[in-house]
């Protein structure tokens, strides 16, 4: 694997790490390269790099060092952005990477409800393997390659079997301190076609999610639609007692089959919305939980009972009503709503709703017909645009 994985290396890289070699440095490729080149033995161009010194240095000077290493050697082509965590964003003839310092994550022991970062780094040179990929989330991204003379695998926490075995396990409990672990671990599962281990499946539960907020669950689930991110949370808290935050109170009534690919919070509302037996009230709870606007939320609750629906049954049901039996209908109500609204609305929001030859009737001028004209004079004021519409249903 290490031969084959060092031929597929870009040029560059292999240049850039006898420049740092020269200097008393090597690199590690760590975490989602190495774990991609074992599951399917192609090379991601995701490349992320540990630097140590190849001496023994005070840790207290050790970021200085890594500052005066990039800061030598951009003079020699070598683009670099400082990044927080001592990482740093390197691009050297055409090929982009990032370089970071061995570091711990450090959690405070007396909490009991973690957000995403609420940790302490430490950062050191000196590090083991074993101590620096312990704060990595899965053991098959805790999977390193040593750049020195030669190269060398690194694999503290059996990364390798786990990878082979198509398994995701975690390394230490710190990892459910993180509630972005749980969307990562789903979306791992989905994007790579994974099993959970048996330890994650039982310690699923011991994630508090009080702190996780929307932000993460629209970042991780972009990367295999929102959909299926909700649906694997769902599955998760029938499955394993997983205990949902707030926002996601609703997706125990999402029918999943009836969604396809959503990658905007309002996709999920959208499809939602569609389902029959849900009540504008619960559709309402789930913009509000998402934080949608309140005039696309009023949008959807006034198209969501016109979805798809053809003009030709709006007219059948009207075939035989009286102009008072038409105006006492909360359904034509709406639809006279819609006719004077329609051009306001999102056209993504009807495109999304609305059949073609309904979206033609709305957008579409009426013509005064003879039982318009004979009907005017003996209507309120206010009926006026309902009496357009009804005469235009029924083409008389």
């Amino acid at each position: 694997m290490l031969v084959e994985l060092k031929n597929a290396l870009p040029a560059p890289v292999l240049e850039f790490n006898n420049l740092l070699n020269d200097r008393g440095f090597k690199l590690t490729l760590i975490g989602g390269a190495v774990r991609d080149f074992i599951l399917y033995s192609k090379l991601s161009d995701d490349l992320d790099f540990e630097i140590r010194s190849q001496k023994i240095v005070d840790d207290e000077i050790w970021p200085s060092i890594l500052k005066d290493l990039f800061k030598e050697i951009k003079p020699l082509g070598v683009a670099v952005e400082s990044l927080k965590f001592n990482i740093y964003r390197v691009t050297f003839k055409g090929i982009e990477f990032e370089i970071s310092s061995p570091r711990k994550e450090v959690y405070a022991s007396n909490k009991s409800d973690y957000g995403h970062s609420d940790f302490r780094a430490e950062f050191s040179s000196n590090f083991t393997y074993e101590e620096s990929f312990a704060r990595r989330d899965f053991t098959l991204n805790a999977i390193g390659v040593e750049f020195a003379k030669e190269f060398s695998l690194i694999d503290p926490y059996g990364g390798v079997e786990a990878a082979q075995k198509r398994e995701l396990d975690f390394i230490t409990d710190d990892f459910f301190k993180d509630p972005v672990r749980l969307l990562r671990t789903l979306r791992f599962k989905v994007a790579h076609n994974l099993t959970l281990s048996r330890r994650i499946k039982d310690d699923l539960v011991y994630f508090n999610l009080n702190k996780l907020s929307l932000h993460y669950f629209v970042q991780e689930g972009r990367k295999i639609g929102l959909e299926n991110l909700a649906y694997e949370m769902d599955f998760s808290r029938r499955k394993f007692a997983l205990k949902l935050p707030s926002w996601a109170e609703e997706f125990s009534k999402f029918n999943f089959k009836a969604f396809k690919e959503c990658y905007h919070l309002v996709d999920l509302v959208l499809y939602f919305s569609t389902q029959r037996e849900i009540a504008d009230q619960e559709v309402q709870q789930l913009a509000t939980n998402f934080n949608i606007k309140k005039s696309t939320v009023n949008d959807i609750l006034n198209l969501r009972e016109f979805y798809l629906v053809e003009l030709s049954k709006l007219e059948k049901d009207i075939a035989n009503d009286s102009f008072d039996q038409f105006c006492a209908s909360s359904l034509f109500l709406k639809l006279a709503r819609l006719k004077k609204g329609v051009n306001r609305i999102s056209p993504e929001l009807i495109e999304f709703y609305l059949s073609s030859s309904l979206k033609t009737f709305l957008f579409e001028d009426f013509v005064e017909s003879d039982l318009y004209r004979e009907t005017l004079p003996t209507i309120k004021r206010s009926e006026i645009s309902m009496l357009g519409i009804y005469c235009h249903l029924l083409k008389k």
